[in-house]
Order: structure tokens, then C-alpha cells, then sequence
């Protein structure tokens, strides 16, 4: 673990130990937030050539019922090149990724509060590469689950600013189908994979309750 991981677990260990203590509550107004990964769309539109993501989800949904919190995550990433068709193949590539979860507030300051909670995920990919009688097609199924833990400041009762770290297991289910050339079969691999994955706060919510 290097010196940076430390760091953002005491913090985030001191976070949970003001919250568990503080004495105001956070009055989060009752409704339907809507947020946007404002670090995500910043990548993408800075981006020339795409940029893949810790944090896939680009826009996301919170449903506020007293102290808890039941929420909902999306991001969509679509990207087509068409190439030379004599040198190189066409490429496709799209992905789905959607998390629901539910998840707890608890203050630390008068604005400022930490939110924990847990997150089942889901996700579609594919990947298509095509020229001429050749083509190679990947299809990943995913989902998985883990804790959230992170941090809230209330601009106002319309207005909050969230980021937060995630630990996510993921099992992903992979089918590759591929063509070698006119008059040969069509080939099928299949394999899987578990991962543990860990998500640093990189990403800043922007929730507007409407």
C-alpha cells in the first residue's frame, strides 16, 4: 500500500469517527436528486481520443427518503471508427455500465457529511473489429457488488457536491466469436474473470434536487 492509499484511509477512518460523534444532523430535503459526474463529461470532451474511466457512471439518481439514501448510477461510452478498409479494420466499441444501491448520511460539519453505503453493479460491452470476411466480436457480461464510503457538502437544499471511493468485486463473463477469412468457420472462446477492484475519489457529483 503505498504512502497516498494510507493517507485516504485515516482520512477517510477520522471521517467516519466525526460523523459517528457530531451532533447536528443533515437535513437532506425529501425528493429526487439528479447528479452529473462533472469530472467524466470533462474527460470526454477534453479528450480527443477517449479516455477510459475509473468511474463509468456519468449521470446518477438519488432517491431521498429521511436519513436514507436509495440511489442509481448510469454511464454509456460509444465509440465507431471506420479506417482504411485495405490496412486496417473497422472498429466498434460500446459499454453499459448501471449500479443501484442504497446508502446511509451522517454529518461531520454544518455543511460538510460523510455518506457510506453498499452498490450492486451491472454491465454490457462490446468490441467489434471488422474488414472485409475477417471480424473478431467481444462480448462481456459483468456484475458484482461492494461498500461505498465518501463525502457530501449541502450548498443548499437544492444543491450538493459529492465524491466519493468505492471497493467493487466484479465477476465479468467474456465470449469472443472471430472469422479468419472467407470459407473458414466461425470460432467461439469463452473465459471469466473475478476482480477486486478499489475506486480512489477522483470524481466530483453535481446534485441538483428537483
Amino acid at each position: 500500500m503505498n504512502n497516498m492509499k494510507r493517507q485516504i484511509l485515516i482520512l477517510s477512518l477520522l471521517l467516519i469517527g466525526l460523523g459517528v460523534t457530531a451532533q447536528k444532523r443533515f437535513k437532506m430535503e425529501k425528493g429526487v436528486y439528479i447528479g452529473l459526474n462533472t469530472t467524466n463529461v470533462l474527460k470526454n470532451l477534453l479528450s480527443f481520443t477517449g479516455s477510459k474511466l475509473d468511474d463509468p457512471y456519468t449521470i446518477s439518481g438519488i432517491f431521498q427518503k429521511k436519513n436514507t439514501t436509495f440511489r442509481v448510477g448510469m454511464g454509456i461510452d460509444y465509440e465507431g471508427k471506420k479506417k482504411d478498409r485495405i490496412l486496417l479494420p473497422d472498429n466498434t466499441h460500446s459499454k453499459i455500465d448501471i449500479r443501484v444501491g442504497i446508502q446511509r448520511i451522517k454529518p461531520i460539519w454544518k455543511k460538510l457529511h460523510v455518506i457510506f453505503g453498499f452498490d450492486i453493479l451491472g454491465g454490457y460491452e462490446t468490441d467489434i473489429s471488422s474488414r472485409g470476411d475477417f471480424y473478431n466480436d467481444d462480448l462481456i457480461l459483468s456484475t458484482g457488488a461492494g461498500p461505498v464510503l465518501g463525502v457530501v457538502y449541502k450548498i443548499n437544499d437544492r444543491v450538493v457536491l459529492s465524491t466519493e471511493s468505492s471497493l467493487y468485486f466484479r465477476y465479468s463473463y467474456k465470449q469472443t466469436k472471430y472469422k479468419n477469412g472467407k470459407g473458414t468457420d466461425e470460432e467461439n472462446e469463452k473465459s471469466s474473470t473475478n476482480t477486486l477492484k478499489h475506486i480512489l475519489p477522483n470524481s466530483l457529483y453535481f446534485y441538483i434536487r428537483l
